[in-house]
C-alpha cells in the first residue's frame, strides 16, 4: 500500500483545495487514480497492522481444543495435558491432518487474548501457600528476575506501600493479603525473588 505521507498530503491538497482534476494529478505523479481515490477517502495513509490469524485446517477442531484446554483446569494436579497430547487426541479421535505448529500457535494466541487468564492466575496465587505462590510467579516469569528499576513496577510498589489494608472479614484472606503485601514490599527494597 502507498504510504508516502508527504505526497499523500500534497495530492489531497491539490485535488481538494485547489480543484486539480484527479486525471491530471495521476498523470503528473504516476500514482493511479484508484490510489488517489483512497487518498481522498483517508486523511492519512492507513497503517499496517497485524493480520488476523486464521487457521483454515484447524477451524473444525477449535471447539475440541477449547474444550480440552478448559477441561485441563479441572484435571487433578498430577495430570498435565501438553500441546503434544492435544495434537495426538485430534489426530487419533478427530481425524485432524494439520500440523503441530498450527495447534501450538492457536493455543499461544488464545492465551495472549484471554484476559480472564490473568484473573485465574491471581486467584491461584492468592490461594497457594507462599512458597508455592513464589514458584508459580517464577514459572510465569520464566525464571527471569523482576526488573524493579522499571517505573511501571515502582508505581505498583508505591501503591502497595502507601495503601491501607482493605477491611477483610476472613482471617485466612487477611493473612494471604498480608503475605502478598510483604512479598511486594520485599521487591521494592531490592529483596526480589530468590
Amino acid at each position: 500500500m502507498y504510504c508516502d505521507v508527504g505526497q499523500w498530503r500534497h495530492i489531497r491538497r491539490r485535488i481538494l483545495e485547489k480543484g486539480t482534476p484527479k486525471k491530471q494529478v495521476a498523470r503528473e505523479t504516476g500514482v493511479s487514480r484508484r490510489t488517489i481515490n483512497k487518498m481522498l477517502t483517508h486523511e492519512h495513509p492507513p497503517g499496517y497492522g497485524p493480520r488476523p490469524l486464521r487457521y483454515p485446517k484447524l477451524e473444525p477442531y477449535i471447539q475440541t481444543i477449547d474444550r480440552l484446554l478448559h477441561d485441563t483446569i479441572s484435571f487433578p494436579p498430577g495430570a498435565n495435558l501438553t500441546i503434544r497430547d492435544i495434537v495426538e487426541h485430534l489426530r487419533h479421535d478427530e481425524g485432524f491432518a494439520g500440523s503441530y505448529d498450527s495447534v501450538r500457535n492457536y493455543i499461544r494466541q488464545r492465551a495472549r487474548d484471554d484476559e480472564s487468564a490473568w484473573d485465574r492466575a491471581y486467584d491461584l496465587i492468592v490461594q497457594l501457600p507462599k512458597p508455592r505462590a513464589l514458584d508459580f510467579v517464577r514459572f510465569l516469569s520464566r525464571g527471569n528476575s523482576p526488573a524493579f528499576a522499571s517505573a511501571r513496577i515502582q508505581s505498583f510498589v508505591r501503591e502497595v506501600a502507601h495503601s491501607s489494608m482493605p477491611p477483610i472479614r476472613l482471617n485466612r484472606e487477611r493473612k494471604r493479603l498480608r503475605d502478598i503485601v510483604s512479598v511486594v514490599r520485599g521487591f521494592g527494597t531490592g529483596g526480589g525473588l530468590k
